[in-house]
């Protein structure tokens, strides 16, 4: 009976909701996936006598929501790549993207949120070469397309006040990235640039807080 009735707690707990909490949700996100083949860019680049930057698959980005009962709205962006240089010329790789989102609270408790959440703008990667003295404008590559995001968002906060309130999470799920062909006028060839994905795992470590106004 009395571990019955600490099951019980918990679940009332877990499952407080809060669903007429004001205020904003803003986050700095850090992750990566496998839609880039950075490795055939940086080929591609030494092949054809350019510096090649060492590239991988983070990124870093920001965003934030608002709350409207369960439902809730925002935004957010995320770029990653490099660069490299040698005596005359500044290389750089790179993608970026940004999206709208929408989700919805399951859960809503004081120090846990959990909703199911899609995401939905574009995403454009880049390949571009330019003169370190700026005599010219430079040549580049670039595609570009939709960028699509399923999946589900946790976060844990320390309510330490009403009005602030630290949190950490993870939003982990799907995304599907179809793109156009590359475009540009870099000497190098589309197909040097590696077969690019259009669907990979999501995975995106939030930090942030929630504040009232």
């Amino acid at each position: 009976m009395i571990a019955l009735n600490i099951v019980k707690s918990l679940l009332k707990l877990l499952l407080t909701t809060r669903t007429s909490r004001p205020g904003v949700t803003g986050f700095i996100s850090v992750g990566g996936d496998s839609v880039e083949d950075y490795d055939a860019m940086e080929r591609a680049l030494k092949k054809h006598g350019y510096p090649a930057p060492e590239s991988n698959a983070l990124t870093v980005g920001g965003g934030g929501y608002g709350q409207i009962g369960r439902l809730i709205i925002g935004g957010q962006g995320e770029g990653g790549g490099g660069t490299s240089e040698d005596a005359h010329l500044i290389s750089r790789v790179g993608t970026g993207s940004g999206s709208s989102l929408l989700g919805w609270l399951v859960i809503d408790s004081d120090w846990l949120r959990v909703y199911p959440l899609i995401s939905v703008g574009g995403r454009a990667p880049a390949v571009s070469v330019r003169p370190k003295n700026n005599s010219s404008q430079g040549v580049g590559l670039g595609t570009g397309g939709a960028n699509v995001v399923a999946g589900v968002g946790i976060e844990v906060r320390l309510p330490i006040s009403r009005s602030f309130k630290p949190m950490i999470g993870a939003q982990v799920g799907w995304m599907w990235n179809p793109a156009g062909s590359w475009q540009g006028n870099l000497s190098l060839e589309p197909e040097e640039m590696g077969e690019r994905k259009e669907s990979a795992p999501f995975v995106r470590l939030l930090i942030g807080t929630n504040l009232r106004t």
